[in-house]
């Protein structure tokens, strides 16, 4: 998030030597070369434009450019790449040596992140490179980040994207380069339509930064909630927290409600949740570690519950392994035996059908899926 921002602010010092070093009317695609290399020093990272470039003063200092391409180190795949960037800034704030976005719109960004064997991502490094560089504002806010069809990819060295994210679209907002940041907005996974809200706190000496999100795939009622602390961004990435995710029906007579505020064990109004897990996560670049899971098969008032851990590998191949235990499982109420209980559409037919559906969906996309079940009594 941070070296995002970095790569903005770049452009901000760019938009404003250009609005003040020059009359309104030049033409600026003659001078793009010395344009894309001054940008290029101020991130680390070689930029490219291909569509003309905008500058103007009135009413309000504006940039735009097209076709933005920000290049990998030692690579053919682009590390960013944008349609059209536009960014339009507040003038009272320019007067106390402070820059505010007012808006910017980022139109069908593209960012591919490769994660090395080492563990550093293909965005380390990315900052001022060289003398003679002007020094950045005193502050920069960005009031309102406009996201137009976005794309996230993450791959593992050469290999394929091990995920892609695609149509992301929101609005992004930033106290300062150093949060708190804030984005809502929605993406697609795996063909499906997610609201997503993600805010952090102000990240501290040590790169350390707080981060509660949301991600909810409104279709399959599915929540899931991550909350805790990112380190080391501009590195080797790493997560430590709390994940929790809901699989919930809707009560009758009530309507569903979207995501508000990350918060961890709130659902919204108007749903039931059905399975509900909560573990401790632990990330890195190379696997994801849940400790202390905790696995709630809810029916009525007598919630059904397996304990254990479970790792996800994907530095090769996506792997899922690790073992849910239970000292006492009632089948029979999960089974749903009694008829009249099903024909007034419990949940316990629903809590079986919806945790085999989810079990048979994930283990689908999943190479290596090997999940051992162990009941002491059932």
């Amino acid at each position: 998030m941070n070296n995002f921002l970095l790569f903005i602010a770049a452009l901000l010092v760019l938009a404003l030597s250009a609005l003040f070093a020059a009359p309104y009317f030049i033409d600026w695609n003659e001078h793009r070369g010395l344009l894309e290399q001054h940008a290029s020093r101020l991130i680390g990272r070689e930029i490219s434009t291909q569509g003309p470039i905008a500058i103007s003063f009135l009413p309000v200092p504006y940039l735009q450019v097209e076709s933005v391409v920000v290049g990998e180190k030692a690579a053919d795949t682009p590390l960013f790449e944008a349609k059209r960037l536009s960014i339009s800034l507040a003038v009272p704030p320019l007067l106390r040596g402070a820059v505010e976005a007012s808006r910017i719109d980022i139109e069908a960004p593209v960012v591919n992140l490769r994660i090395d064997a080492d563990g550093a991502g293909n965005w380390s490094g990315l900052g001022p490179s060289g003398p003679g560089l002007p020094l950045l504002p005193r502050s920069v806010e960005l009031r309102s980040v406009a996201i137009h069809d976005g794309t996230i990819r993450v791959a593992r060295g050469d290999q394929e994207p091990f995920l892609d994210v695609e149509r992301v679209q929101g609005e992004l907002s930033a106290r300062s380069l150093a949060g708190p940041f804030k984005f809502d907005g929605r993406l697609t996974l795996e063909g499906l339509d997610h609201h997503v809200i993600i805010s952090t706190g102000r990240a501290d000496d040590q790169g350390e930064i707080t981060v509660k999100s949301v991600l909810k795939d409104t279709l399959r009622a599915r929540s899931y909630y991550v909350s805790g602390t990112a380190r080391s961004v501009s590195g080797a990435p790493a997560f430590s927290g709390q994940f929790q995710m809901l699989v919930e029906r809707a009560v009758a007579g009530e309507a569903p409600q979207g995501p508000s505020e990350p918060q961890m064990v709130v659902q919204p109004d108007g749903l039931q949740a059905l399975v509900e897990l909560d573990a401790h996560v632990a990330v890195d670049p190379g696997k994801a570690v849940f400790s202390d899971v905790q696995l709630a098969l809810r029916h009525g008032n007598k919630p059904q519950n397996l304990r254990g851990r479970l790792v996800l590998d994907y530095r090769n191949r996506l792997a899922l392994t690790g073992e849910l235990a239970s000292r006492w499982i009632d089948l029979d109420t999960l089974a749903g035996a009694s008829r009249a209980r099903l024909r007034e559409k419990g949940a316990a037919g629903e809590i079986i059908g919806t945790l085999a559906r989810g079990v048979t969906d994930f283990a689908a996309r999943i190479p290596v899926f090997e999940v051992a079940l162990n009941l002491d009594q059932a």
